[in-house]
């Protein structure tokens, strides 16, 4: 649907630079995934492992719902791409090891065991030396835990570092990282963090949006995503309009956040978005270049 252009130059880490001899050969956009997209992740504490699957479970389920809300990214090289997330739809590109919304884990109860199985078997991207990094030697985290590569096995800052390679819709350390949403200029980028904390930060809430979530199946997920990364805010689900369940979102997300004695006036921005059933990325102006895009993304100071 765009013209390819050679994206940007790479940051220049150590880091950056092996993962972009990396991720091609796994993926096609990869490169333009490191380098022309960006996304507004939000952390949350956790109480133990049962409360920290059923937030996992809710922000997997829920993602796509929430991501249509923030759905930021039409353009690619300064060309209409014909999505109102060209990000969404690169990052369904991305390494299958490493990427995704894991509706396997989805099946039963979500706990610390199952998503460590998980991250085991993810390959190396990266292999720490010293404070330095080397290429991918192509063996998973488990197998360089049971052999050790050159007569070194795994330290925890060996699974930090792997961790930080995992690029999954929600990704679990010691904290719940949420990171599916488009990035957008602020106000609209404070009622992320809003939604996400008043669903999960309130019991009555989180007990809410589970039973929301039920609405969902596992199996579904993927083709929400897409529909959403295409459409915005106009695609439906089980017949209803994606709207509607934005707004069972959102009325659980205010609730939680009364409750918990927060401004609920931070949802404000997604709820005249809902009113005119428009995501931000359909709010471009038609025709507008670079340069007007970025004064209409740029954050204002102070």
């Amino acid at each position: 649907p765009c013209r390819e252009r050679r994206p940007p130059a790479l940051d220049p880490r150590a880091r950056h630079r092996l993962m972009a001899a990396y991720l091609p050969a796994r993926c096609p956009r990869g490169l333009h995934m490191m380098k022309a997209t960006a996304s507004t992740q939000v952390t949350f504490d956790y109480a133990d492992e049962a409360d920290a699957g059923r937030k996992f479970a809710v922000a997997l389920t829920l993602g796509p719902v929430v991501n249509a809300l923030f759905a930021n990214a039409p353009m690619y090289a300064g060309e209409r791409t014909g999505f109102v997330s060209f990000r969404g739809h690169v990052w369904h590109g991305m390494d299958p090891d490493r990427s995704g919304l894991l509706t396997e884990l989805l099946a039963g109860e979500l706990t610390f065991e199952r998503w460590v199985e998980f991250v085991l078997d993810v390959p190396l991207l990266l292999l720490t030396a010293g404070e330095g990094l080397l290429p991918a030697p192509g063996v998973t985290f488990r197998q360089f835990l049971e052999r050790g590569i050159d007569g070194r096995f795994p330290t925890g800052h060996d699974w930090d570092v792997h961790l930080s390679t995992v690029f999954t819709e929600v990704r679990l350390k010691q904290f719940l990282e949420v990171r599916g949403a488009d990035a957008t200029p602020a106000p609209l980028a404070l009622a992320v963090p809003a939604v996400w904390k008043g669903l999960l930060y309130d019991a009555g809430a989180l007990a809410a949006a589970t039973e929301l979530a039920r609405n969902f199946e596992p199996e579904e997920l993927r083709p929400l995503s897409e529909a959403v990364a295409r459409r915005g805010l106009r695609c439906a689900h089980r017949g209803d309009p994606l709207t509607a369940w934005c707004h069972e979102v959102v009325a659980i997300a205010d609730a939680g956040l009364r409750r918990q004695g927060e401004d609920a006036g931070f949802l404000d921005p997604v709820r005249e978005l809902l009113e005119a059933c428009r995501a931000p990325g359909e709010l471009w102006p038609p025709g507008a270049g670079v340069a007007e895009v970025l004064a209409a993304c740029e954050y204002a100071a102070g």
